[in-house]
């Protein structure tokens, strides 16, 4: 049962999220009991690309990572933050080369990389998740990462259920598609190979439970289906996407080049080139667990560790956290 807490001074964290896919920096603000996010930034880096295949982080891609970590420690610094972390997810639990980039990122920035096992991804991500939701009710959080796919099921104060599979965008990406675009046969070796990985999910009652997105490809297809010229996060958070809606844009983005793909993507298209194959595993979810809609987040494993941070320095260990306004 969680203990809530409440934050007399102002504390800054800073969080840098290094996904398989996507690198992103949350500065926050925690006082009162809430957590609100001043500063955000994100570049699609690609750590994982040729990690399935070849279990290493490729030197260009190194290279790129680090200077990024760099740019974002750079921006914590400025913004005074009392705490910094940086988290590290799916391609770095797999990769042969990971102490030695995590040894140059500590030499860079004089910081740790936390390498978050699946189990911590998706406890975190929940926490994050919920951050913006009611406080009443049972909720399921969906993370389709870049390298894996986290689903973790609970209230705001008890996290009952999650589960990891090594099945994300890059991942199934890179493993299936060899045309551009994908063949009926890629798409449907791609999707028995999710589906293998759903089994181990636990089973959600859509009437009972509120499901939540969070990353990348949900929140992507969320400032699509609402027309955004722009990325604003709290114009994404929130909205509501049908199936309807996701199995419409896979069967136009599967059937289009990628080219075509980045020139619709006009807020992310960094993520074209793996946007299809995240469609996929939230479609064939979706239709899995019998589900008709999902919920929208920006807030994903970034806000949750920051609650985290902020419950530490009160000595509070527990699923209830900090909320953001």
């Amino acid at each position: 049962m969680g203990v809530p807490f409440v934050v007399e001074a102002l504390m800054r964290i800073g969080v840098i999220d290094i996904g398989t896919n996507t690198m992103l920096l949350l500065i926050a603000e925690c006082r009162d009991n809430t957590v609100a996010g001043i500063e955000h930034a994100y570049r699609v880096t690609r750590l994982g690309r040729g990690v399935d295949a070849h279990r290493r982080i490729e030197e260009q891609t190194f290279r790129t990572c680090l200077q990024t970590i760099v740019g974002f420690w750079h921006s914590m610094k400025r913004y005074n933050c009392d705490r910094m972390i940086i988290t590290g997810t799916s391609a770095l639990r797999e990769v042969t080369n990971r102490d030695e980039f995590i040894a140059s990122v500590k030499s860079q920035t004089g910081l740790e990389v936390e390498v978050l096992s699946g189990e911590e991804e998706a406890r975190w991500t929940f926490a994050g998740g919920l951050s913006s939701m009611p406080i009443d009710g049972l909720y399921a959080v969906l993370d389709i990462g870049g390298g894996s796919t986290e689903l973790a099921i609970g209230t705001h104060v008890d996290l009952q259920r999650y589960a990891s599979i090594d099945a994300g965008a890059v991942r199934i990406t890179e493993r299936f598609f060899r045309h551009d675009p994908p063949t009926p046969e890629e798409l449907a070796k791609a999707r028995t190979f999710i589906l293998q990985g759903l089994e181990y999910f636990p089973v959600i009652d859509p009437l009972k439970t509120t499901v939540i997105g969070v990353a990348g490809t949900v929140t992507t297809l969320a400032a699509l289906d609402r027309n955004l010229k722009t990325y604003i996060p709290d114009q994404v958070t929130g909205h509501v996407l049908s199936r309807n809606f996701v199995e419409k844009t896979f069967h136009r983005f599967s059937s289009i080049p990628v080219q075509e793909i980045r020139e619709l993507l006009t807020v992310e298209p960094g993520r074209s080139d793996v946007i299809t194959g995240g469609i996929l595993i939230l479609l064939t979810f979706m239709e899995h667990q019998n589900i008709e809609s999902i919920v929208a987040s920006d807030r994903g494993l970034r806000y949750g560790i920051a609650m985290r941070e902020c419950a530490r320095i009160n000595g509070v260990n527990a699923i209830s956290l900090p909320r953001v306004p």
